[in-house]
């Protein structure tokens, strides 16, 4: 597996992933954190097997604390 991402600001990081095998894909996407707490992540992901497949790919995320406050 080989990775890299680059944070531009606070709100903006882009990544590009590998992973070998013909089962898996290469990755590249963006993350949008709208805040602490929320972040969009669309990525489009292109198949290692033949013939390739390009996939599209949207993940929200929300954090929250079960115990205690935030430090």
């Amino acid at each position: 597996m080989l990775g890299y991402a680059c944070d531009f600001n606070d709100t903006w990081r882009v990544q590009i992933d590998f992973q070998s095998g013909s089962g898996n894909s290469s990755t590249i996407g963006v993350v949008w954190s709208i805040n602490d707490d929320c972040q969009v992540n669309p990525a489009i992901y292109v198949t290692n097997d033949s013939p390739h497949e390009v996939l599209g790919f949207v993940s929200f995320t929300y954090s929250f604390n079960l115990w205690g406050g935030r430090k």
